[in-house]
Protein backbone atom coordinates (compact mmCIF):
# COMPACT_ATOMS: atom_id res chain seq x y z
CA UNK A 1 0.00 0.00 0.00
CA UNK A 2 1.25 3.50 -0.69
CA UNK A 3 2.47 5.39 2.36
CA UNK A 4 -0.45 7.87 2.39
CA UNK A 5 -3.08 5.16 1.98
CA UNK A 6 -1.32 2.94 4.48
CA UNK A 7 -1.44 5.74 7.03
CA UNK A 8 -5.19 6.24 6.53
CA UNK A 9 -5.86 2.55 6.83
CA UNK A 10 -3.87 2.26 10.05
CA UNK A 11 -5.60 5.27 11.57
CA UNK A 12 -8.93 3.64 10.79
CA UNK A 13 -7.76 0.38 12.34
CA UNK A 14 -6.83 2.22 15.52
CA UNK A 15 -10.37 3.49 16.06
CA UNK A 16 -12.33 0.55 14.63
CA UNK A 17 -13.56 -2.12 17.01
CA UNK A 18 -11.59 -5.34 17.13
CA UNK A 19 -14.77 -7.31 16.54
CA UNK A 20 -15.35 -5.57 13.20
CA UNK A 21 -11.76 -6.08 12.08
CA UNK A 22 -11.89 -9.77 13.01
CA UNK A 23 -15.07 -10.25 10.99
CA UNK A 24 -13.61 -8.35 8.07
CA UNK A 25 -10.43 -10.42 8.14
CA UNK A 26 -12.42 -13.66 8.22
CA UNK A 27 -14.59 -12.53 5.30
CA UNK A 28 -11.54 -11.60 3.21
CA UNK A 29 -9.91 -14.94 3.99
CA UNK A 30 -12.99 -16.95 3.04
CA UNK A 31 -14.53 -14.99 0.16
CA UNK A 32 -11.42 -13.67 -1.57
CA UNK A 33 -8.69 -16.14 -0.62
CA UNK A 34 -10.77 -19.35 -0.29
CA UNK A 35 -9.09 -20.35 2.97
CA UNK A 36 -12.26 -21.49 4.79
CA UNK A 37 -11.19 -20.26 8.23
CA UNK A 38 -13.45 -20.46 11.25
CA UNK A 39 -14.55 -16.85 11.99
CA UNK A 40 -14.81 -17.69 15.69
CA UNK A 41 -11.13 -18.62 15.79
CA UNK A 42 -9.82 -15.30 14.44
CA UNK A 43 -7.43 -13.37 16.67
CA UNK A 44 -5.95 -10.01 15.69
CA UNK A 45 -2.19 -9.70 16.03
CA UNK A 46 -0.17 -6.51 16.47
CA UNK A 47 2.87 -6.25 14.19
CA UNK A 48 4.27 -2.76 14.68
CA UNK A 49 8.05 -2.73 15.07
CA UNK A 50 10.33 -0.01 16.30
CA UNK A 51 12.54 0.91 13.37
CA UNK A 52 14.13 4.04 11.95
CA UNK A 53 11.26 3.82 9.44
CA UNK A 54 8.24 2.70 11.43
CA UNK A 55 5.91 0.32 9.60
CA UNK A 56 3.41 -2.37 10.35
CA UNK A 57 1.48 -4.81 8.22
CA UNK A 58 -2.09 -3.99 7.23
CA UNK A 59 -3.91 -6.97 8.68
CA UNK A 60 -2.43 -9.94 10.52
CA UNK A 61 -4.56 -12.58 12.23
CA UNK A 62 -4.22 -15.97 13.83
CA UNK A 63 -6.97 -18.36 12.72
CA UNK A 64 -7.88 -22.01 12.35
CA UNK A 65 -9.28 -23.57 9.15
CA UNK A 66 -12.64 -25.23 9.76
CA UNK A 67 -11.40 -28.69 8.83
CA UNK A 68 -8.19 -28.47 10.84
CA UNK A 69 -7.03 -28.44 14.43
CA UNK A 70 -3.91 -26.43 13.62
CA UNK A 71 -3.80 -22.64 13.63
CA UNK A 72 -2.03 -20.47 11.09
CA UNK A 73 -1.00 -16.84 10.73
CA UNK A 74 -2.55 -14.88 7.87
CA UNK A 75 -1.06 -11.61 6.66
CA UNK A 76 -3.14 -9.54 4.21
CA UNK A 77 -1.61 -6.44 2.64
CA UNK A 78 -3.63 -4.05 0.46
CA UNK A 79 -1.72 -2.22 -2.28
CA UNK A 80 -3.13 0.49 -4.57
CA UNK A 81 -0.12 1.18 -6.82
CA UNK A 82 2.78 -0.68 -8.38
CA UNK A 83 5.99 -0.62 -6.36
CA UNK A 84 8.98 -2.77 -7.26
CA UNK A 85 10.14 -2.76 -3.65
CA UNK A 86 6.99 -4.56 -2.44
CA UNK A 87 8.56 -8.07 -2.37
CA UNK A 88 11.27 -6.80 -0.03
CA UNK A 89 8.71 -5.10 2.17
CA UNK A 90 6.66 -8.29 2.31
CA UNK A 91 9.81 -10.20 3.20
CA UNK A 92 10.46 -7.79 6.04
CA UNK A 93 6.92 -8.35 7.31
CA UNK A 94 7.51 -12.09 7.01
CA UNK A 95 10.62 -11.81 9.17
CA UNK A 96 8.90 -9.65 11.81
CA UNK A 97 5.85 -11.89 12.07
CA UNK A 98 7.84 -15.12 12.18
CA UNK A 99 10.08 -13.74 14.91
CA UNK A 100 6.99 -13.28 17.07
CA UNK A 101 4.90 -16.29 16.05
CA UNK A 102 5.90 -19.86 15.22
CA UNK A 103 2.73 -20.97 13.41
CA UNK A 104 2.77 -21.41 9.60
CA UNK A 105 2.45 -18.04 7.86
CA UNK A 106 0.46 -17.30 4.69
CA UNK A 107 1.01 -13.91 3.04
CA UNK A 108 -1.36 -12.32 0.52
CA UNK A 109 -1.13 -9.01 -1.27
CA UNK A 110 -4.43 -7.66 -2.64
CA UNK A 111 -3.78 -5.28 -5.52
CA UNK A 112 -6.61 -2.75 -6.03
CA UNK A 113 -4.83 -0.12 -8.18
CA UNK A 114 -6.17 1.33 -11.42
CA UNK A 115 -3.14 0.40 -13.53
CA UNK A 116 -2.30 -3.13 -14.64
CA UNK A 117 -0.50 -4.99 -11.88
CA UNK A 118 3.21 -5.29 -12.73
CA UNK A 119 4.67 -6.05 -9.31
CA UNK A 120 6.79 -9.16 -8.85
CA UNK A 121 5.77 -11.59 -6.13
CA UNK A 122 9.07 -13.39 -5.77
CA UNK A 123 12.68 -12.74 -4.81
CA UNK A 124 15.18 -15.04 -6.46
CA UNK A 125 18.83 -14.55 -5.64
CA UNK A 126 21.73 -17.01 -5.34
CA UNK A 127 21.25 -17.22 -1.57
CA UNK A 128 17.58 -16.30 -1.25
CA UNK A 129 14.28 -17.59 -2.59
CA UNK A 130 11.06 -15.99 -1.35
CA UNK A 131 7.46 -15.83 -2.59
CA UNK A 132 4.06 -14.55 -1.45
CA UNK A 133 0.59 -14.83 -2.98
CA UNK A 134 -0.61 -11.89 -5.10
CA UNK A 135 -4.32 -11.42 -5.79
CA UNK A 136 -5.14 -8.90 -8.51
CA UNK A 137 -8.65 -7.64 -7.70
CA UNK A 138 -9.12 -6.80 -11.39
CA UNK A 139 -9.51 -10.53 -11.94
CA UNK A 140 -12.40 -10.80 -9.47
CA UNK A 141 -15.77 -9.89 -10.96
CA UNK A 142 -17.87 -7.60 -8.76
CA UNK A 143 -21.01 -9.25 -10.10
CA UNK A 144 -19.93 -12.56 -8.56
CA UNK A 145 -19.81 -11.07 -5.08
CA UNK A 146 -23.00 -9.07 -5.59
CA UNK A 147 -24.83 -12.24 -6.63
CA UNK A 148 -23.99 -13.87 -3.30
CA UNK A 149 -26.28 -11.27 -1.73
CA UNK A 150 -24.72 -11.53 1.73
CA UNK A 151 -23.50 -8.56 3.80
CA UNK A 152 -19.96 -9.95 3.85
CA UNK A 153 -19.75 -10.29 0.07
CA UNK A 154 -21.30 -6.88 -0.52
CA UNK A 155 -18.73 -5.17 1.69
CA UNK A 156 -15.80 -6.82 -0.10
CA UNK A 157 -17.20 -5.74 -3.47
CA UNK A 158 -15.74 -2.30 -2.75
CA UNK A 159 -12.26 -3.76 -3.46
CA UNK A 160 -13.17 -5.19 -6.87
CA UNK A 161 -12.67 -3.71 -10.31
CA UNK A 162 -15.79 -1.68 -11.17
CA UNK A 163 -15.31 -2.44 -14.89
CA UNK A 164 -15.80 1.18 -15.91
CA UNK A 165 -18.97 1.79 -13.91
CA UNK A 166 -19.09 5.14 -12.06
CA UNK A 167 -17.82 4.73 -8.51
CA UNK A 168 -20.81 6.53 -6.97
CA UNK A 169 -23.22 4.17 -8.76
CA UNK A 170 -21.40 1.06 -7.50
CA UNK A 171 -21.14 2.39 -3.95
CA UNK A 172 -24.83 3.25 -4.01
CA UNK A 173 -25.77 -0.24 -5.18
CA UNK A 174 -23.62 -1.85 -2.49
CA UNK A 175 -25.08 0.39 0.20
CA UNK A 176 -28.66 -0.06 -1.00
CA UNK A 177 -28.40 -3.84 -1.05
CA UNK A 178 -26.76 -3.77 2.38
CA UNK A 179 -29.53 -1.60 3.82
CA UNK A 180 -32.14 -3.93 2.33
CA UNK A 181 -30.53 -7.06 3.74
CA UNK A 182 -30.17 -5.50 7.20
CA UNK A 183 -33.51 -3.66 7.16
CA UNK A 184 -34.52 -4.77 10.66
CA UNK A 185 -31.05 -4.64 12.17
CA UNK A 186 -29.76 -1.09 12.39
CA UNK A 187 -26.72 -2.05 14.46
CA UNK A 188 -25.78 -4.76 11.96
CA UNK A 189 -26.14 -2.32 9.09
CA UNK A 190 -23.90 0.24 10.80
CA UNK A 191 -21.33 -2.46 11.61
CA UNK A 192 -21.08 -3.63 8.01
CA UNK A 193 -21.12 -0.07 6.76
CA UNK A 194 -18.17 0.64 9.06
CA UNK A 195 -16.28 -2.17 7.32
CA UNK A 196 -17.24 -0.61 3.98
CA UNK A 197 -15.82 2.71 5.15
CA UNK A 198 -12.56 1.08 6.28
CA UNK A 199 -12.02 -0.71 2.97
CA UNK A 200 -13.33 2.19 0.90
CA UNK A 201 -10.53 4.44 2.16
CA UNK A 202 -8.07 2.23 0.31
CA UNK A 203 -9.75 3.32 -2.94
CA UNK A 204 -10.31 6.95 -1.94
CA UNK A 205 -14.08 6.45 -1.96
CA UNK A 206 -14.74 8.19 1.33
CA UNK A 207 -16.93 10.92 -0.16
CA UNK A 208 -19.08 8.52 -2.19
CA UNK A 209 -19.57 6.28 0.85
CA UNK A 210 -20.48 9.26 3.05
CA UNK A 211 -23.12 10.48 0.59
CA UNK A 212 -24.62 6.99 0.25
CA UNK A 213 -24.79 6.54 4.01
CA UNK A 214 -26.55 9.87 4.51
CA UNK A 215 -29.19 8.94 1.95
CA UNK A 216 -29.72 5.41 3.21
CA UNK A 217 -30.14 6.39 6.86
CA UNK A 218 -33.13 8.53 5.80
CA UNK A 219 -34.97 5.62 4.18
CA UNK A 220 -37.13 3.22 6.21
CA UNK A 221 -37.21 0.07 4.07
CA UNK A 222 -40.18 -1.46 5.87
CA UNK A 223 -42.38 1.49 4.90
CA UNK A 224 -41.79 1.19 1.17
CA UNK A 225 -44.96 0.04 -0.64
CA UNK A 226 -43.02 -2.57 -2.58
CA UNK A 227 -41.40 -4.09 0.53
CA UNK A 228 -43.93 -6.92 0.70
CA UNK A 229 -43.55 -7.69 -3.01
CA UNK A 230 -39.95 -8.80 -2.94
CA UNK A 231 -36.36 -7.69 -2.77
CA UNK A 232 -35.86 -6.60 -6.39
CA UNK A 233 -38.88 -4.28 -6.41
CA UNK A 234 -37.80 -2.76 -3.11
CA UNK A 235 -34.25 -2.33 -4.37
CA UNK A 236 -35.49 -0.47 -7.45
CA UNK A 237 -37.69 1.76 -5.31
CA UNK A 238 -34.84 2.57 -2.93
CA UNK A 239 -32.59 3.45 -5.85
CA UNK A 240 -35.34 5.62 -7.31
CA UNK A 241 -35.67 7.47 -3.99
CA UNK A 242 -31.92 8.02 -3.87
CA UNK A 243 -31.94 9.25 -7.48
CA UNK A 244 -34.73 11.65 -6.57
CA UNK A 245 -32.78 12.96 -3.57
CA UNK A 246 -29.70 13.48 -5.74
CA UNK A 247 -31.80 15.36 -8.31
CA UNK A 248 -33.26 17.62 -5.63
CA UNK A 249 -29.79 18.32 -4.23
CA UNK A 250 -28.45 19.10 -7.70
CA UNK A 251 -31.36 21.47 -8.41
CA UNK A 252 -30.82 23.26 -5.09
CA UNK A 253 -27.12 23.67 -5.83
CA UNK A 254 -27.96 25.03 -9.31
CA UNK A 255 -30.45 27.49 -7.79
CA UNK A 256 -27.89 28.63 -5.23
CA UNK A 257 -25.29 29.21 -7.94
CA UNK A 258 -27.75 31.11 -10.10
CA UNK A 259 -28.99 33.26 -7.19
CA UNK A 260 -25.42 33.98 -6.10
CA UNK A 261 -24.50 35.06 -9.62
CA UNK A 262 -27.56 37.34 -9.80
CA UNK A 263 -26.75 38.94 -6.45
CA UNK A 264 -23.15 39.51 -7.47
CA UNK A 265 -24.28 41.11 -10.73
CA UNK A 266 -26.73 43.36 -8.87
CA UNK A 267 -24.03 44.40 -6.42
CA UNK A 268 -21.72 45.32 -9.29
CA UNK A 269 -24.47 47.40 -10.95
CA UNK A 270 -25.22 49.16 -7.66
CA UNK A 271 -21.54 49.88 -7.11
CA UNK A 272 -21.21 51.45 -10.57
CA UNK A 273 -24.32 53.55 -9.96
CA UNK A 274 -23.06 54.73 -6.56
CA UNK A 275 -19.73 55.81 -8.04
CA UNK A 276 -21.44 57.53 -10.98
CA UNK A 277 -23.82 59.45 -8.67
CA UNK A 278 -20.97 60.40 -6.35
CA UNK A 279 -18.90 61.64 -9.29
CA UNK A 280 -21.78 63.95 -10.27
CA UNK A 281 -21.54 65.64 -6.89
CA UNK A 282 -24.13 63.79 -4.81
CA UNK A 283 -23.33 63.14 -1.16
CA UNK A 284 -23.34 59.67 0.37
CA UNK A 285 -26.51 60.54 2.33
CA UNK A 286 -28.43 61.54 -0.83
CA UNK A 287 -27.24 58.44 -2.70
CA UNK A 288 -28.31 56.15 0.15
CA UNK A 289 -31.73 57.82 0.26
CA UNK A 290 -32.31 57.62 -3.49
CA UNK A 291 -31.14 53.99 -3.83
CA UNK A 292 -32.75 52.91 -0.55
CA UNK A 293 -29.57 51.26 0.73
CA UNK A 294 -27.88 51.65 4.13
CA UNK A 295 -25.67 54.72 4.40
CA UNK A 296 -22.81 52.64 5.80
CA UNK A 297 -22.81 50.52 2.61
CA UNK A 298 -22.58 53.60 0.42
CA UNK A 299 -19.77 55.07 2.53
CA UNK A 300 -17.92 51.75 2.36
CA UNK A 301 -18.13 51.70 -1.43
CA UNK A 302 -17.02 55.33 -1.70
CA UNK A 303 -14.16 55.09 0.78
CA UNK A 304 -11.44 54.23 -1.80
CA UNK A 305 -12.66 57.12 -3.98
CA UNK A 306 -12.52 59.62 -1.09
CA UNK A 307 -9.05 58.41 -0.04
CA UNK A 308 -7.81 59.02 -3.61
CA UNK A 309 -9.10 62.60 -3.58
CA UNK A 310 -7.29 63.43 -0.31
Amino acid sequence: MSDSTNSKFLNTKDIASKALLKRMAADMANLLLNLDVDPQSVELLETEKERIEQRRADLVIKARPRQSTETLILHIEIQNNNQTIIPWRMLRYYHDIRMEHKEPLKQYLLYIGKERCTMPQTINEPSLSYQYELVDMHTIDCATLLERNTPEALVLTILCDFKGRPANAVVREIGTRLRLLMHNDDKGFLDYFSMLEILGQNRDLGEEIKETKEMLTQIDVSRLPSYQWGREDTLKEMQALMDEKETVIAEKEKLIRRTTAQLQEKEQQTLKLIKKMHASGMSAEVIADLLEVPLVDVEQQLQPVDQTKR
